[in-house]
């Protein structure tokens, strides 16, 4: 069987305020949020996108970098039809644009 991804776990400081910015800017809808607010999932069609807060997993026993985006270490890409659109919503929702305009065929 081949294997398929499942979920991608980002840790950040708030996930409460994480998952807003995904549900404005690139208009996801909630998944399962846990009571604490510590862990949270967006739906994005088989994969799930997740949010762990950094407190959740020191509880844990780990230690979570801090995301830089000088020198990024992971990219989460959408595939959307009106690019313009959606990178005006995501600005608009407190996305910084941080490189010049690239496009894919």
């Amino acid at each position: 069987m081949k294997a398929k991804l499942k979920y991608v776990i980002l840790f950040v400081e708030d996930v409460a305020a994480t998952r807003k910015f995904y549900a404005e800017a690139f208009d996801l809808s909630g998944g399962f949020i846990h009571k604490s607010g510590d862990y949270g999932e967006m739906k994005t069609g088989e994969t799930t996108l997740s949010f762990s807060s950094r407190k959740l997993m020191e509880q844990l026993g780990k230690n979570p970098a801090v995301a830089d985006p000088a020198a990024p270490s992971f990219e989460i890409a959408f595939e959307v039809n009106d690019v313009p659109g959606v990178l005006a919503r995501a600005l608009r929702a407190g996305a910084l644009r941080l490189g010049s305009r690239q496009t894919t065929a």
